[in-house]
């Protein structure tokens, strides 16, 4: 595990040393950093009350940091294999697609009747949470199917 050193993970990425284990807390590393990058502070662009700022960081944070353990675990693993190609590409994929499919019409559904209404911030944070919920339930489902193959 390089978490300093460049040029030894270069070098272990090269000659293909990197454990899938060591790729967990690689990607673990970066979905926290997104996490606190994320933070709720003093924003209201989204929501109008704080509060809801608030629930919907903690809920997809712990959407998020829960979602790359039960991957890991459904590419069954340290010995698995190609754990972050996996959950990245399916994680992009899945993401786009439900953008798609879901995303763009609730947004239309909540213009059309939750916008400037008492039940705007609840339905954007139902909206946001089974968001993530999709895809991620959707990516550990993709990786179980892989490992079956």
């Amino acid at each position: 595990m390089n978490l300093w050193n460049i040029n030894k993970l270069k070098d272990d990425l090269s000659n293909h040393k990197v454990k899938q284990r060591d790729l967990l807390v690689y990607f673990f590393l970066s979905g926290l950093l997104l996490v606190l990058v994320y933070m709720p502070i003093d924003s209201k662009y989204y929501y109008q009350t704080e509060k809801y700022d608030w629930i919907d960081w903690v809920v997809t944070s712990f959407i998020t940091l829960i979602t790359i353990f039960l991957c890991y675990k459904a590419n069954k693993g340290s010995k698995g294999n190609n754990f972050l190609e996996r959950i990245f590409s399916l994680e992009l994929i899945l993401s786009i697609r439900y953008f798609v499919f879901f995303d763009i019409p609730c947004l239309i559904f909540h213009s059309a009747f939750l916008e400037e209404t008492a039940y705007s911030d609840i339905g954007n944070l139902i909206f946001t949470i089974f968001s993530y919920l999709i895809v991620s339930i959707r990516t550990i489902q993709c990786i179980n199917n892989i490992q079956k193959i």
